[in-house]
């Protein structure tokens, strides 16, 4: 996609982007590098307009900032400086020659600890707290940030506060560099040999009830989380760990059997959140190791073993946390989930603090509030009613969101999605019905079905032209990328497509409304998609119309997301949809890779069952698939670079020549709607998706609400 496309949607829609300066780079000035983008005016009725011109200044405008606290003019040149953060305060004072002798606190607190009923501040915030370096300006403290979920479950918050980890990614502006910083822990190692994880705690660091975090909790959480009676999908995106041990009270180690190059990738995705998600001084009266009424006490309350119990007292998702007792070390924990919302409460013990000196978070609370609809959800949105907004937002009402800017008094802005195809399509090559096994199985119907998909209407009509159009394949950034991926049998083509099927011998019934399966039944396939994808339904309804005119019967369907994992679970799905995600350099070179597990487009639940069990379960898949899984564990396990690319592309042609995952249009803009109260909330982004764990990687707990 060219940047005039970019610029030419500004105009037109008068949308938030960075104006490349005089030396041509899309958000190449050090303030778009930051993050925080100001505005200039645009047109006649336009909302203002980001601009960096060619100096590489933006002008800063009160829909940007101002409303928060002022700053020593120390302080305001370290917040200029750029500098994302820094992993200690020592780190800070010795950068920046400021010394912070005094600490700030929220009101709500500072009510608490003149009542006695919590210590002061420097004694809540470690002995070396995490110092973020906010976008804008140094914000203020109190309110509740809203957002929505469709249904029960994922939603903006999650990864803000679910998925905060130990590490984090800089996820600063457009063209920006990928960037692993620190954010739970101080720091970390990797052995020369890649035999070795060592993690670095934050001395003096504590649990929201003011329990030390110590190396004890990671070794508790090795403990069980390899235990055969645990045994999860997510232990194997670890690799083969063999230990998990403290080394002292402040340092902790993992030590794998073998060289695990994919460790890092895990960690600052999802992987990053467990060493410090289980307080073994809680948790441990669950266990039987720890407890000998373990069982005993499980039974008492309801469950049907010790394990049973463990698990739901250590929930901490956003909807699943039954134990509100549960102490974290998260920004927020949960106070109270009901059918209709769910609340979280700022952590008093939280150890981070601003460059000022200030306790992280700025916002006391943060509100989930459930719609049952898209439509719900956007009236919400364009009323004002939630603060933030992304994941329930779609890309086609970008003018009902514009229209509502001032109304609403909140801004839109436009991100782009690191997927590289968000609605990619995978059919079930392991079909519990024989006869679509046999169809979904011959190269020439998968063929027929990408030919058939008009991308450039999906473009044009969903993306304003600004997505690519692409073959389901890797991000073109990555070191082993080949362009032929993304154009494998990518045209609009309907007139091949009827050849192929033809071909096939799929002929049309008596009056030319569908074709006819080889038992004379007619070809009809399932097209049942998780509704809380937005963009999903958009596109699976016109994909609909592209298969039908070629002859399938498609049964278009938005289902509950649980439904449809269920569904797959079982072998049971005609056809899966969701976006490709996780295709950058670091987050693809893992085992959930989809080209490798279908996780979400699942092409061959029966043939990845018999990889990941040795054959024991599931169905051995034919020598093409065996290879691509041989080419997957060569890969995964290569610690150099010569075997890297050379695994990553035999692996991805021949992913592409089966055209095993079927795309549509990759890296689109994604509207995000932003109040204009919310402070410190960056303009412009190098992504907004997994890749990034959408809004986690943006600095959430400096967040603030003007008053």
């Amino acid at each position: 996609m060219t940047y005039a496309k970019w610029l030419a949607l500004a105009v037109a829609l008068c949308l938030p982007v960075a104006l490349a300066g005089a030396g041509g780079q899309e958000g190449g000035t050090a303030a778009a590098a930051r993050g925080g983008m100001g505005a200039a005016r645009g047109g006649a009725g336009c909302l203002p307009v980001a601009l960096a011109g060619a100096g590489g200044q933006e002008e800063g405008t009160a829909a940007a900032t101002g409303g928060g606290m002022a700053a020593s003019a120390e302080v305001q040149a370290a917040i200029d400086s750029g500098t994302w953060m820094w992993a200690t305060l020592a780190d800070y004072e010795q950068d920046t020659g400021n010394r912070l002798s005094s600490f700030g606190e929220a009101p709500m607190l500072a009510a608490l600890v003149a009542a006695g009923e919590l210590p002061p501040v420097e004694e809540r915030i470690s002995e070396e707290p995490l110092v973020i370096n906010p976008f804008d300006e140094i914000g203020t403290y109190g309110g509740t940030l809203r957002t929505a979920s469709l249904g029960p479950g994922y939603n903006d918050f999650t990864p803000v506060r679910s998925l905060a980890g130990v590490i984090q990614t800089a996820n600063r502006g457009p063209g920006s560099p990928h960037e692993n910083v620190p954010y739970g822990y101080k720091g970390w190692d990797i052995s020369d040999d890649g035999m070795t994880f060592t993690m670095y705690l934050r001395r003096g660091a504590k649990w929201s009830d003011g329990h030390p975090h110590t190396a004890e909790d990671v070794e508790f959480w090795g403990e069980f989380f390899w235990h055969p009676d645990y045994a999860g999908w997510d232990q194997s995106n670890f690799g083969p760990v063999a230990s998990v041990e403290k080394v002292d009270d402040y340092t902790a180690r993992m030590t794998f059997t073998r060289p695990n190059p994919t460790f890092m990738g895990w960690v600052e995705f999802w992987g990053g959140w467990y060493p410090f998600r289980y307080p073994k001084h809680y948790l441990s009266q669950y266990h039987p190791k720890y407890n000998d009424d373990a069982e005993a006490l499980a039974k008492e309350e309801g469950y049907e073993s010790w394990l049973q119990s463990f698990r739901a007292h250590s929930d901490s998702g956003d909807f699943g946390q039954k134990d509100y007792d549960l102490p974290t070390m998260r920004s927020w924990g949960v106070v109270d989930i009901t059918a209709t919302y769910s609340l979280m409460e700022r952590n008093p013990y939280f150890w981070a603090i601003d460059p000022a000196g200030n306790q992280l978070p700025y916002i006391d609370r943060l509100r989930v509030e459930v719609v049952n609809d898209q439509e719900g959800y956007n009236l919400k949105a364009v009323a004002g009613e939630i603060d933030i907004a992304q994941f329930g937002l779609e890309a086609a009402n970008v003018s009902l969101y514009k229209e509502n800017e001032e109304k609403g008094d909140y801004q839109l802005l436009m991100w782009k999605a690191p997927d590289g195809s968000e609605a990619a399509y995978g059919f079930n090559l392991t079909h519990t019905d024989p006869v679509l096994r046999e169809i979904f199985q011959d190269i020439r119907f998968r063929q027929a079905m990408s030919l058939a998909i008009n991308r450039e209407e999906i473009n044009t009509l969903l993306y304003f032209d600004l997505g690519d159009v692409r073959q389901a394949a890797m991000n073109p950034d990555n070191s082993y990328y080949k362009q032929e991926w993304a154009e494998r049998f990518v045209d609009f083509d309907p007139d091949r497509a009827n050849a192929l099927l033809d071909e096939m011998g799929l002929a049309w019934n008596g009056d030319g409304t569908v074709r006819l399966r080889p038992d004379g039944e007619p070809l009809r396939i399932r097209l049942w998609i998780n509704q809380r994808r937005p963009t999903l339904i958009n596109t699976g309804e016109l994909v609909e119309a592209h298969w039908e005119a070629v002859g399938v019967d498609v049964d278009f369907q938005g289902r509950d997301g649980p439904f449809v994992g269920q569904m797959v679970q079982a072998n049971e799905h005609d056809v899966q949809s969701w976006h490709l995600r996780r295709t950058n350099e670091s987050k693809g070179f893992q085992a959930h890779n989809k080209f490798l597990s279908g996780d979400g487009v699942e092409f061959g639940r029966l043939w990845e069952q018999w990889h990941q069990t040795g054959g024991e379960q599931g169905e051995e898949p034919p020598a093409k698939i065996k290879r691509l899984y041989e080419l997957g564990d060569l890969w995964l396990a290569s610690t150099n670079e010569d075997d890297y690319n050379r695994y990553a592309q035999e692996l991805f042609d021949l992913a592409s020549e089966e055209l095993l995952i079927i795309g549509t249009v990759g890296f689109v803009p994604l509207p995000v709607i932003v109040q204009n109260k919310v402070g410190n909330f960056p303009r412009d982004v190098r992504w907004i998706g997994d890749d990034t764990q959408f809004l986690r990687d943006v600095k959430p707990d400096t967040w603030f609400l003007r008053q």
